[in-house]
């Protein structure tokens, strides 16, 4: 499905300091599997997903997304086949259109349109039980403008968007980081459903190792650009990743 080969991504290239975040990087991820990529704070987890959405650029090594080669294509057209969901629930959606003028653009993702011509009643139909099916009652409130929702609100609606197309790749960059507990919850849960529903292969950064594990096939962690643990979910325990967290942490002290 998405294949890495060799990557490397450095920055402050012009200067003495320059810091090296990936070199001879490599990934697999297979289809329809959701994997959790966890680690401390500085390790590279959204510098990946910045490359693999196309946001940066790579210095060198390639990345396949069904066997083709995509590394020079722009974030715009990758963007057809890759979806991604930020940890600001602002970054996802367009704050001063309404929730049906988001589904809309959502909707018609890659292809030239005009806006209010296709907002037309089949239309809005289908967006009103893509709404419904969160149970936020979001569908309420499809002719708001999305400024006024709450955070769990705009995330739910991030996700609704981010899987309309059937994407080939779904990136989750911390999505439900910045939501209380009671929404994150039902963010995650709908996450979950949309999925398996659609058969969505997932990488998801998470800083929370109980939801990484409830909600992935795989756990990955980095630390400073390595991949340093890769198992499947359903053979780990929390505290195993706790005590590899504390053991990277006295090597950074014993250094």
């Amino acid at each position: 499905m998405l294949e890495i080969r060799k990557l490397r991504k450095s920055f402050n290239l012009d200067r003495d300091n320059i810091l090296v975040v990936f070199d001879e990087f490599n990934l697999n991820l297979k289809a329809n599997t959701t994997t959790a990529l966890i680690g401390p704070n500085g390790c590279g987890k959204t510098t990946l997903l910045n490359l693999i959405s196309g946001n940066l650029k790579s210095d060198n090594g390639t990345i396949l997304l069904n066997g083709i080669d995509i590394t020079n294509e722009a974030e715009e057209k990758r963007s057809i086949q890759i979806s991604r969901v930020h940890q600001d629930p602002s970054k996802s959606v367009s704050l001063n259109l309404t929730v049906l003028e988001n589904l809309a653009l959502a909707d018609k993702k890659g292809e030239s349109f005009n806006l209010y011509r296709l907002i037309r009643k089949q239309n809005r139909d289908r967006y009103m039980d893509l709404l419904k099916s969160f149970n936020i009652g979001l569908e309420n409130k499809i002719n708001e403008k999305v400024k006024y929702l709450s955070g769990g609100q705009r995330q739910s609606l991030s996700l609704i968007m981010a899987s309309m197309k059937n994407p080939n790749i779904l990136l989750l960059d911390e999505h439900t980081a910045a939501l209380d507990p009671k929404a994150s919850v039902v963010v995650l849960e709908k996450t979950k459903e949309l999925i398996k529903k659609n058969k969505i292969t997932t990488l998801m950064v998470s800083h929370n190792i109980k939801d990484a594990l409830r909600y992935s096939d795989r756990i990955i962690m980095l630390d400073s650009g390595n991949i340093v643990f890769d198992r499947p979910s359903i053979s780990i325990k929390e505290s195993e990743i706790l005590d590899i967290y504390k053991e990277k942490l006295q090597e950074k002290f014993a250094s």
